[in-house]
């Protein structure tokens, strides 16, 4: 069944038409060439000031790919990104075996899927964006180390695609790590001539390491050390991320007829017995291609909501000294201090310059509804694959 808006799950391997290094090895490729900087030097956002910078999303990468046999199938990809000086890194390293009705098994290091556009979410090339949404797509975690099974069927005019998938998490926040233990993630996908939908429902355990100099672990370590001193074991455990199970659900929506296409995406992740807050995201965006040119406009919104919980153990901490007073405003401010709300409009503007190449002329408007805070990013950049 021919479609025109591709499971994610196919999308990246057809865009990189494959080379061939020997008749058994595969060796495709993509990058991304990004030039950026916002319309004030008084302006940031996404490591961008006014100062024109050239690789925060720029990037270069090989995936090699090789049959082990009939069913079995090796891959690896390679991934230099600018902002990490183009160190060459191994992003995915995974084997793949066919098994019967449709089923596919994958074993090792691949990347999660939690979104619309994660299998190709570094390959500029594969959307119409040069980066995919931001307020929605910016997480911690991007690759999964374990097992991942998917059956493929078909019925009532749409191929589906069901994915279970099991494993650890490691990635960065607030400059230390995180880890996010025994991860579980289903999805399904279900795909016709013009429409896709595909809904995600993940959980694990999520551990904050506190060995950073970032000031915000460094007092919750202190008072975590601090209430226990007090008997207050719990609410200390409470504050921290230690073990704590963490939810990701997500569902997305798209319509694309090979001219007019729209589509949006939302997610919800939440943090159990800690003091961060439960993040909801989202994004709408439509465009029209005509030729070689294609336009479209996308409207983000992110929001946390910055509950303080744990009131009861806040308040009888608070009554105790003076000292104990400051440790209940602490854990109540650094709840508190969650809370946000960001929106953004992009306009896009791409061209397909040559055969599987793109040049993106891009325009991001951001508001930070709290403070009123603004800025906009231009960038323009060049994807292509091989």
């Amino acid at each position: 069944m021919k479609k025109t808006f591709l499971s994610t799950s196919i999308l990246a391997a057809t865009l990189l038409a494959p080379i061939t290094a020997s008749a058994d090895i595969r060796i495709n490729g993509f990058a991304n060439f990004v030039a950026g900087a916002t319309t004030n030097d008084d302006e940031s956002f996404n490591n961008y000031t006014g100062d024109i910078d050239y690789s925060n999303d720029s990037l270069f990468a090989l995936q090699v790919s090789s049959d082990i046999n009939s069913r079995m199938t090796a891959t690896a990809q390679i991934l230099a990104r600018g902002n990490n000086d183009y160190n060459a890194e191994l992003e995915w390293a995974y084997i793949t075996y066919a098994g019967d009705n449709d089923m596919t098994y994958t074993a090792g290091r691949f990347r999660m899927p939690l979104f619309a556009y994660s299998a190709s979410l570094d390959v500029g090339y594969s959307y119409h964006w040069l980066t995919a949404p931001q307020l929605v797509y910016d997480v911690p975690y991007r690759n999964m180390d374990g097992l991942k099974i998917n059956k493929a069927f078909s019925g009532l005019g749409f191929d589906y695609n069901l994915a279970l998938s099991h494993g650890n998490v490691s990635g960065e926040a607030l400059g230390t790590d995180l880890t996010v233990d025994q991860t579980t993630l289903l999805s399904l996908e279900a795909t016709n001539f013009e429409w896709t939908a595909r809904a995600v429902y993940g959980f694990g355990d999520v551990t904050l390491d506190l060995n950073s100099t970032d000031p915000l672990l460094q007092q919750l370590s202190d008072f975590n050390q601090a209430v226990n001193a007090y008997g207050f074991a719990e609410l200390g455990s409470n504050i921290l991320v230690e073990d704590d199970q963490g939810t990701f659900v997500g569902a997305s929506l798209f319509y694309d007829n090979s001219k007019i296409f729209a589509g949006a995406e939302f997610t919800v992740t939440d943090l159990e017995n800690s003091f961060t807050s439960k993040d909801t995201a989202y994004y709408l965006t439509g465009g029209y291609r005509f030729g070689k040119w294609t336009m479209a406009l996308t409207y983000e919104n992110f929001e946390s909501e910055g509950d303080v919980n744990y009131l009861d153990d806040i308040n009888e901490l608070a009554a105790i000294d003076d000292f104990s007073q400051q440790l209940a405003l602490f854990a109540a401010g650094v709840q508190a201090g969650q809370i946000s709300e960001t929106e953004s409009i992009t306009a896009t503007v791409r061209y397909e310059a040559a055969r599987s190449t793109a040049v993106t002329l891009e325009s991001n408007h951001v508001n930070d509804k709290l403070t009123n805070d603004t800025a906009t990013l231009v960038r323009l950049g060049v994807s292509y694959v091989f």
